[in-house]
């Protein structure tokens, strides 16, 4: 039977008791614990921030998604290093709430935003599809960015739906050119008649052979 948990933590602000308290707080499974774990995030002792930071993250409950977030700011690097860890578990849940995080004014929040985002992998791509279309066009090219470097050939299609967003086409020309991406190229072509945008067409055709481009080339001049 798990102790209470305020005896748990009373434990791990004692050096002498603090391992088998960290044991004991991996029992507690219970979702009543939940928001006096998250009360705990605001704790005076870095220890107790550490251990329950990680401690949500176990339980996967949605509501320690925000306070985890808060507590990217924390002062204590290892604090904020397992409330990263934290936010990488809950997958798709916390896209959201990251990608609010990605025109944050500050830099090492975008860091760290980006950081779990990529580190979450193919399992939250889609959810970050979605989040892309739903921010400002700093967010947006971020998880444009971060879908492509998790995604790669599997983030095409997703990379050549971008290219209808005024906000997401010069990036996704990019990184499309980059994976030399075939099924791209008719569409890319005919971005071409867009002054803005002719010098990142013809980079990205530059990856290219001639006998790759030269018959789109021709199929789409046939049809201006």
């Amino acid at each position: 039977m798990a102790k209470p948990l305020q005896d748990i933590i009373s434990d791990l602000r004692q050096e002498e008791t603090r391992w088998d308290a960290i044991l004991e707080l991996k029992l507690l499974t219970n979702d009543s614990y939940v928001e006096p774990l998250i009360n705990l995030l605001n704790d005076d002792n870095w220890v107790i921030r550490w251990c329950v930071a990680e401690k949500l993250g176990e339980m996967g409950d949605v509501r320690a998604i925000e306070p985890l977030i808060e507590l990217l700011k924390d002062p204590d690097f290892h604090v904020k290093k397992n409330a990263a860890k934290s936010l990488e578990r809950f997958g798709q849940k916390s896209v959201p709430a990251l990608a609010s995080l990605l025109d944050n004014l500050e830099n090492e929040i975008r860091k760290q935003a980006r950081d779990i985002l990529l580190a979450q992998g193919k399992k939250s791509l889609k959810q970050m599809e979605i989040e892309m279309y739903r921010h400002d066009w700093v967010a947006g090219n971020q998880l444009l960015y971060c879908i492509w470097k998790i995604g790669q050939i599997d983030a095409e299609e997703i990379l050549i739906h971008a290219l209808k967003s005024p906000d997401l086409r010069r990036n996704s020309i990019v990184f499309l050119g980059l994976m030399r991406s075939k099924k791209a190229l008719p569409k890319i072509i005919k971005l071409y008649q867009y002054s803005k945008l002719k010098r990142d067409v013809l980079n990205m055709l530059s990856r290219y052979s001639k006998d790759e481009v030269f018959p789109l080339v021709k199929i789409g001049r046939a049809h201006v």
